[in-house]
């Protein structure tokens, strides 16, 4: 259904922070190894996120949503671990006092939409075009307020909608229904009921604790600049 059409699916246990504050950006840049001060408003990208000692923590994707305000999704299974991680390097490695880290988790719902009809179909529920490739756009879908990131780990044109947790119902049957809808008549096909996700990390379970970076084939999206970091001290 995926690679002929579209697809749809609850991903709401991927962990989900948010970062704000005049010391925000400072802890953003200490964690990812990816360049991110020159990131644009309303854009994002794939990131890596590292221990003190360069070692890889999770991967996920980074997004500014203002310019001290961050969201970063990471695994669902090591949700708390990077909750800790991020207090650790704010508080203890870096001594910040200027900003605040927010588990979103049990806030906000997620819903993967994804296939070569997507964009086309969110835009219909939207009423507004579908954001580009590692952008975000805050919309409105079934009456409810969202917030779409376009990322994509399987390869298909692919979207996140973002949604309060107690109004998720809604906005899952639109999205469901509009699929519907678009797919009468086609058989589907696919490999599997799920689509892999593609990438170093995706494939190898997301790293283990003694990789570093170039372990992982990563090693070319790194900083080259020297300075203080979670995993460059």
């Amino acid at each position: 259904m995926v690679r002929a059409c579209v697809g749809v699916v609850d991903v709401s246990s991927l962990a989900k922070f948010e970062i704000a504050g005049p010391d925000a950006l400072a802890l953003v840049a200490a964690v990812c190894a990816t360049p991110v001060a020159k990131l644009a408003l309303g854009r994002g990208r794939y990131t890596v996120m590292l221990r003190e000692d360069g070692m890889v923590m999770d991967d996920g994707t980074l997004w500014r949503l203002a310019e001290d305000r961050w969201l970063i999704t990471s695994s669902t299974g090591g949700a708390a671990r990077m909750l800790r991680h991020l207090t650790y390097v704010a508080e203890v490695l870096l001594g910040l006092r200027q900003v605040a880290v927010v588990d979103l988790g049990e806030h906000w719902a997620g819903l993967a939409f994804a296939g070569p009809r997507a964009a086309q179909l969110l835009a219909g529920l939207t009423g507004t075009p579908a954001p580009a490739h590692m952008g975000l756009a805050d919309g409105t879908i079934a009456g409810v307020a969202v917030r779409v990131l376009a990322a994509s780990y399987s390869g298909e044109r692919a979207f996140e909608v973002h949604v309060p947790g107690d109004q998720a119902r809604p906005v899952f049957a639109a999205l469901v229904d509009a699929r519907d809808r678009s797919a009468a008549g086609l058989w589907p096909r696919c490999d599997g009921p799920f689509a892999r996700r593609k990438g170093p990390c995706g494939d190898r379970g997301r790293g283990r604790w003694t990789d570093y970076p170039a372990d992982l084939g990563l090693g070319g999206m790194l900083r080259k600049a020297a300075g203080l970091s979670a995993g460059r001290r």
